[in-house]
């Protein structure tokens, strides 16, 4: 019986660490690349939504899911859609495990450590930095490059997992990511319940998404109690740069959010005054086009963020990572089970990689068309609710013909307002 193959994995997010655990499942050798020095190095970001066909299966696959039930939040599913007034568009409950809506929420930093926790110690290499992947000269195997100087020649697949700004990504294509029109600021409120008990309640244990006149709320419960929240807004590219305030100080962005924010009414507004400001992050929104794609090259391939960057207004984004990566880990255990995988590999890579192709373009396009309704119609969100909702329905489908059929936009409206009264 030959030897497995030898893989590594650049980016121990959570698609490199689910694959890794998948892999390593099937006793094939894993190496993980993290240039983060440990799982608690950065600020994790809010909370997320894990699918049972995509996430949620992963994490089965994995052998994973009863300690992902340990977290998963079913009261989180509670959602309100709303203006910002606070007149609410949508306002669902949330649920149980028994009555869940198949999206229960989990931090993000709870389902890292899930997942890096899963495998061996040595695993992960923390700290190591990748300069780039390159074909060596000579022997036409894929090579990584450290930012130390070092190369590494030992891989038969390399796998990128880097995120939006990969490093593993130029050696297939040159696509970048482009910026979308929006920045704003991403922060924490701390002891919600005391500090904004009006906000605390209408997020109702989940999350509330607002938006008016190209701007935009979110707040999200975490599971400690906290409030995540998010303030994005129509932007040019180089905003950071050109606003007037140090993006770098949390209390100049506050004061820049605050007469941004200023005819919000509370409690939404509260979300702004009570961020943290030592939390306060700058940001801005990036994307792939939806129909990136890249000609097959041996060696190497991509999955998560690095092949497909998305907005995240589908919510779909780490469910079509984890995905990825149980599609491949598929890919590379069947082909060491056919005994012959040196040649077999590179073509059930490519097979995987036309799946990803066709199964993350539509979800893209979705994100994309829910952004440019929210933050770029004019009278959003009143103007599009029933559009947004039926995308929402449709998913990937969002646009086919049988959806409109059964769902039509009267319907939609009128549904929406008997039951909010908006």
């Amino acid at each position: 019986m030959p030897s497995p193959p030898n893989i590594a994995i650049v980016g121990a997010g959570p698609s490199g660490c689910t694959l890794a655990r998948l892999l390593l499942n099937a006793s094939i050798p894993v190496t993980i690349y993290e240039s983060d020095a440990s799982l608690t190095t950065r600020q994790q970001g809010g909370t997320l939504d894990l699918h049972v066909p995509s996430g949620q299966l992963a994490l089965k696959k994995c052998g994973l899911y009863e300690e992902f039930v340990k977290y998963a939040r079913y009261d989180g599913e509670a959602l309100a859609v709303m203006d910002k007034n606070c007149v609410a568009y949508i306002q669902i409950g949330g649920a149980d495990a028994k009555s869940s809506r198949g999206r229960p929420e989990i931090d993000r930093p709870q389902l890292r450590e899930i997942l890096v926790n899963s495998l061996p110690e040595g695993t992960i290499r923390w700290g190591t930095k990748i300069r780039a992947v390159k074909e060596g000269e000579k022997s036409g195997r894929m090579e990584i490059h450290l930012g130390d100087g070092t190369v590494e020649r030992d891989y038969d697949l390399i796998v990128g997992a880097d995120g939006a700004w990969s490093k593993v990504r130029p050696v297939l294509s040159d696509a970048k990511p482009y910026f979308v029109g929006l920045g704003g600021i991403g922060s924490n409120i701390y002891n919600a319940e005391k500090e904004v008990p009006e906000l605390y309640k209408l997020a109702n244990r989940g999350s509330i998404f607002s938006s008016s006149d190209g701007r935009g709320l979110s707040v999200q419960q975490m599971g400690d109690g906290s409030l995540n929240m998010y303030a994005w807004g129509v932007r040019d590219e180089d905003w950071m740069e050109k606003c007037g305030y140090d993006v770098h100080n949390g209390k100049e962005m506050k004061e820049m959010m605050r007469k941004e924010y200023a005819d919000w009414k509370e409690p939404l507004y509260s979300a702004v005054e009570k961020a943290d400001e030592p939390q306060i992050v700058a940001r801005s929104l990036y994307q792939l086009p939806a129909d990136h794609r890249w000609e097959a090259k041996k060696g190497v391939t991509l999955i998560g963020d690095a092949a497909h960057v998305m907005t995240p207004f589908a919510g779909e984004g780490v469910n079509m990572a984890m995905t990825d990566a149980m599609e491949l880990a598929d890919a590379i255990i069947t082909s060491k089970r056919t005994g012959n995988w040196e040649h077999v590999m590179p073509q059930k890579v490519r097979a995987f990689e036309l799946r990803m192709f066709k199964r993350a373009a539509p979800i893209s396009e979705l994100s994309r068309q829910q952004m440019l309704s929210l933050f770029f119609t004019e009278g959003a969100p009143r103007t599009i609710i029933d559009v947004w909702i039926r995308r929402a329905l449709g998913g990937p489908h969002f646009d086919a013909w049988w959806l409109k059929l059964i769902a039509p936009l009267w319907l939609i409206r009128f549904l929406l307002r008997m039951f909010f009264k908006w």
